[in-house]
């Protein structure tokens, strides 16, 4: 009786043990992917800024002016193979990188041009929204310009081996996978993986 009462009180207490990690983990996630949204942000309003006039007047040149900080948050690989669909298994593996590359290239204009012409107060977050097997967060964030209406901006965010990284941003409602999935769909039926690709490229380099 005293053993069965022992594994019992030992079992109860590895329990509470793991239950305890679980939430310190969840908290120590909601901290990094905050700080992660809110470092992505300000860098990229930053380099936005010290380029404002050029890049306004050349929006083609937006991608090489963020990328590398765009590049360490979101999670293209992902993005691009959720746009892609069922015709991501019939490419070959040329046409994958390039249709990432040409892909993370536009996601970088549409984003920055959307971060271009803020010069209102600091943007504001809210608490991080953790799925229910904590495998993804969703971090809600406004931007308020100088006139209008507040910019909602909503990452969402999963983890890629150790890292949290981006998988889609939603702009006023507006989510940037499901917006381009369609576009995805019209584009390869047109002219196949290939004349997306092209069409990738050409809208990410327009001026």
């Amino acid at each position: 009786m005293k053993r069965m009462y022992k594994y019992f009180t030992l079992g109860v207490g590895m329990t509470l043990m793991l239950c305890m990690v679980s939430t310190l983990q969840a908290a120590s996630d909601d901290d990094i992917t905050l700080r992660k949204a809110q470092d992505l942000t300000d860098r990229v309003l930053k380099r936005l800024k010290s380029r404002k006039s050029e890049l306004k007047s050349h929006p083609d040149r937006i991608s090489g002016a963020v990328g590398d900080i765009v590049k360490s948050t979101f999670n293209f690989s992902a993005m691009t193979t959720t746009a892609m669909g069922k015709h991501w298994r019939k490419a070959s593996s040329s046409q994958k990188k390039r249709v990432t590359d040409a892909f993370g290239n536009l996601l970088i204009r549409t984003y920055g041009l959307a971060l271009l012409n803020y010069t209102g107060k600091p943007v504001e977050y809210g608490k991080p929204q953790r799925s229910k097997d904590n495998k993804r967060v969703v971090i809600p964030s406004k931007a308020f310009p100088p006139s209008g209406r507040p910019l909602s901006i909503r990452y969402y965010m999963s983890k890629s081996g150790a890292q949290w990284r981006v998988y889609d941003v939603k702009i006023d409602g507006v989510s940037l996978m499901t917006n381009y999935r369609e576009n995805f769909n019209s584009e390869i039926r047109k002219g196949g993986i290939d004349g997306l690709i092209k069409s990738l490229s050409r809208r990410a380099a327009a001026k």
